[in-house]
């Protein structure tokens, strides 16, 4: 399974991270949404695939208003 890194942001600000190993990108979607979740204090996640970008989550997303 691939692993992904997942950073905690504020603004364009890495504050924390996170490695999270997924079966696939929509996996680490949903967990990296429910991670972001969690901490309240950081407005966005961006999480990465080696030099890919998956995702950029923000706060306000319709992926965390589902959870």
């Amino acid at each position: 399974m691939p692993c992904y890194r997942c950073y905690l942001m504020t603004g364009e600000h890495i504050h924390a991270v996170q490695i999270l190993e997924c079966a696939g990108d929509d996996d680490v979607i949903v967990r990296g949404a429910g991670l972001l979740m969690r901490h309240p204090e950081h407005q966005n996640i961006e999480i990465w695939d080696g030099k890919r970008m998956v995702a950029r989550i923000p706060r306000h997303s319709e992926a965390n208003a589902a959870e």
